[in-house]
């Protein structure tokens, strides 16, 4: 330590400051061989930069290009410099290098660093928030939620068969004291963070690259994907049911599967087709081939009848090629594949050469082996194996595209793998939404449409519980669309040594948290045992139950994707999003908020009859037995195998499908159903998003929303919700639009009105036909609007 603070100190002569222009926002203080830069941008970020003087950074690939810069205002004084923008201040010793972040509003101290070095061999810093705060975030890896008090290295890797399967960083952390951080370094690092608050981070790089993001949680990820872009919207039908499959020995059995999806009236969407492990039978032929075995001898016919059905086809494959394959000598000659050297132990690298996707060519030369399969008809990809195993790993190797040690690029592989495919997808289909999965990657992959899955982990429910904190984490970190194998992927056929039990009690309480997981998709080993009709008939109906649900939510899940593509909002959201002044939030790490109305608490512990739910300070609603609970404390409540806690939040407007379909509506929604529970006095709203769910035309503007007010004043007894008119281009070809609505009320009304005409009470609400009933604790109204793209329907409840 004491040779690293004299490092510091010697920087402490021969200052010079150097004020870059105010229209750019650039400032440069350089103290001896070291040089710091600060620059601001637009919403409330500041960047510091420290690197040697003569040290000329490359353009980061993480970072979007077009950053807007505000200017900055600089004040020299004699020990320091002082910074500003409009929110924030940040004051520079000249002695040392350590500086300080202040909000200009009430001037709290936001940040500050301890210690710096720079150097050529790596470099560290040590920053200070306050003691109080809480940290989040990092990516995925970590069985922790919040990270005070715990290590982290920045290392994508696989961690086979272990209850965490797999780690994917992500150097973005957020934190309770107002202020989030974004490393800009791909490269191997480390962070530890104390108990009282402090950060030490070090990584091998030879400059660090800091930026400060200022606001609340729901700010810091704005400003983070301002930083790194935006995920576009997702093809709808990635936020269905998706089956993956590993074997089968003849074609019949592919389509026996899809139509037994058809024939029992279980919705799903997309059927995924592994590589074939060694044995033929997948669509691969074999690992490190892109063509299809002898199971599929006309691939066309198969995709084709799959489409019929509704299906999508997902097709899944390792980043390597085999000697064998014709591609092969094609990438050896231009250097796209990395020799087998030393020889691989892991069986699918084994024998097998390497895509080098760092060198600038080597995606797209890829990406043009797949126009056959476009042409097929493919609708997706699942790009497995891009972490790694650590044998890949050798500093002295120099691939074409990098030259230099394996360290600095390797947490980027799956980053530029991704961006290739994206790319690629954007080039030979520009008009359709690419569905891109991996179990790695790393900062700004969501705007490559990069989604990730948590890796190959064992089927236990201490696997099931990690997977919690580690889905809030990865959704905090600026990836919105996470998933998990269903039921575990391994189940004792891999590690023996770890303790396995997937029964279907465990089954069953996977998929009921998959069914409020970003993307819901059942795999795994034996992955027969992963198809909702395996267990019997029992365990069969409260998959349905739980899959049809996953469907009636569509209008409400779209529209909180939609949130991810416009303000940046995972669909997981940890309880202290939205009640940060609750410390109880803090630390609950087993239950969250899907959007802002629901309240998912899944059961992870084997043989629990009932579960503990922390509601939050709001009044609150059991979804299943209608039951009103007071919020800010604990609860008790029921979970028979059918049940996962479900509440939903006072003054929730909540926007379902009115009907079951095979597989998600391509068509605009002709019927809609609104679940609304009015606050006692007020108003609440939500606004419905739609498009076509398939193009890009939304980024034309061709998409519409739809605001839903409910206003409630208890003490006149009046409930009235109001239903608007779309704005919008999308769904012009549909004349009117079919209501129900299900509004929560303790007791019954005496009338209820459709612009100002009275409705009938009956017992039996009828598709087509106007009325209402009311069955405690919901009154049920029908409504047919006819002219509802040209005006507003006003529903007038009177007590």
């Amino acid at each position: 330590m004491r040779k690293m603070l004299i490092s510091c100190l010697l920087y402490s002569k021969n200052i010079a400051l150097v004020r870059g222009s105010m229209a750019r926002g650039n400032f440069k203080l350089i103290v001896e061989d070291l040089l710091i830069t600060v620059e601001a941008y637009i919403p409330k970020i500041v960047n510091i930069r420290f690197s040697l003087k003569d040290y000329s950074q490359p353009e980061s690939p993480i970072l979007l290009s077009n950053l807007s810069k505000i200017p900055l205002r600089i004040e020299e004084r004699a020990d320091n410099v002082l910074i500003e923008t409009e929110t924030m201040k940040i004051n520079v010793l000249k002695e040392s290098l350590n500086f300080c972040l202040f909000d200009k509003i009430g001037d709290a101290k936001i940040a500050e660093s301890k210690y710096l070095l720079i150097s050529k061999s790596g470099s560290n810093i040590i920053l200070k928030f306050p003691e109080c705060s809480h940290f989040y975030g990092l990516g995925e890896g970590g069985p922790q939620f919040d990270r005070r008090g715990k290590a982290r290295i920045f290392w994508n890797k696989m961690i086979y068969g272990d209850n965490q399967p797999a780690d994917l960083a992500i150097p973005f952390l957020l934190t309770s004291s107002g202020c989030g951080l974004f490393f800009n370094d791909f490269a191997k690092a480390e962070i530890k963070i104390s108990e009282d608050g402090e950060a030490f981070y070090h990584t091998i790089e030879d400059f660090l690259d800091l930026f400060f993001i200022q606001g609340d949680f729901i700010d810091q990820i704005a400003g983070y994907m301002s930083l790194t872009g935006y995920p576009p919207l997702p093809p709808k039908w990635a936020l269905g049911y998706i089956q993956s499959t590993r074997h089968f020995t003849n074609e019949q059995e592919i389509f026996s599967l899809a139509r037994t999806f058809r024939d029992k009236k279980i919705p799903c969407d997309a059927i995924i087709f592994l590589s074939t492990y060694g044995d033929q039978k997948g669509w691969n032929k074999d690992v490190g081939y892109l063509d299809f075995g002898d199971l599929w001898k006309n691939p066309k016919v198969i995709i084709d009848e799959l489409h019929k059905l509704g299906f999508r086809v997902i097709l899944h494959e390792y980043p390597v090629v085999d000697p064998n394959a014709q591609q092969c000598s094609e990438g050896l000659r231009n250097k796209y594949l990395i020799p087998e050297h030393p020889p691989r132990k892991t069986w699918h690298l084994s024998g097998r050469f390497i895509i080098d996707f760092t060198h600038p060519e080597a995606g797209l030369w890829w990406w043009n082996q797949r126009q056959h399969l476009l042409e097929l008809g493919v609708d997706g990809w699942w790009l497995d194996g891009g972490e790694g195993p650590e044998e890949w790993l050798h500093p002295e190797d120099i691939r074409d595209g990098y030259k230099g040690s394996w360290e600095y690029w390797h947490n980027l592989y799956d980053f530029l793998r991704i961006k290739a495919f994206y790319e690629g997808e954007r080039k030979s289909r520009p008009n359709k939404r690419p569905f891109l999965l991996s179990r790695s990657g790393f900062a700004g992959m969501q705007r490559f449409s990069g989604m990730c899955w948590s890796g190959d982990g064992p089927s236990n429910f201490e696997s099931l519980k990690l997977h919690l904190p580690m889905g809030l984490n990865m959704s905090l970190s600026g990836v919105p669309y996470w998933t998990h194998d269903v039921g575990g992927f391994d189940a004792g056929e891999i590690r023996p040594d770890i303790p396995q039990k997937f029964t279907p009690e465990l089954f069953i309480r996977w998929l009921q948290f998959g069914a409020f997981s970003p993307i819901f998709r059942a795999h795994g080993r034996k992955w027969e045992k992963r198809l909702p009709w395996s267990w019997g008939p029992e365990i069969e109906s409260i998959c349905r139950k739980y899959i049809e649900l996953r469907y009636r939510l569509l209008p409400y899940n779209y529209t909180l994707a939609y949130e991810a593509s416009t303000r940046g909002l995972p669909l997981m959201r940890p309880l202290f999003m939205y009640y940060p002044d609750d410390p109880e939030t803090y630390n609950i790490e087993l239950e969250y908020l899907w959007g802002r109305s629901i309240l998912v608490a899944p059961v992870v512990e084997e043989g629990a009859s009932t579960w503990k739910v922390y509601l939050p300070r709001d009044d609150w609603y059991d979804f299943w037995t209608g039951k009103q609970y007071s919020g800010g404390k604990w609860i008790e409540v029921p979970t028979p195998l059918d049940i996962m806690p479900i509440f939903i939040r006072d003054g929730s407007i909540i926007p379902m499908m009115n009907r079951i379909t095979d597989y998600i509506p391509r068509e605009p929604l002709e019927s809609l159903m609104l679940l609304i529970y009015p606050k006692r006095y007020g108003n609440s709203e939500f606004t419905l998003y739609e498009d076509d769910g398939e193009t890009n035309d939304y980024l034309k503007g061709i998409f519409s929303l739809t605001k839903f007010t409910c206003k409630h004043d208890e003490r006149k007894g009046v409930l009235s919700v109001v239903l608007e008119k779309p704005k919008g281009e999308y769904g012009r070809e549909i004349s009117k639009r079919e209501y129900y609505l299900q509004i929560y009320s303790e007791r019954e009304p005496k009338n209820i009105r459709l612009n100002n005409a009275v409705l009938d009470q009956t017992d039996n609400l009828k598709s087509g036909a106007d009325g209402w009933s009311y069955r405690e604790p919901f009154i049920n109204v029908q409504i047919t609007a006819k002219s509802f793209r040209f005006k507003n329907y006003v529903v007038k409840i009177l007590y």
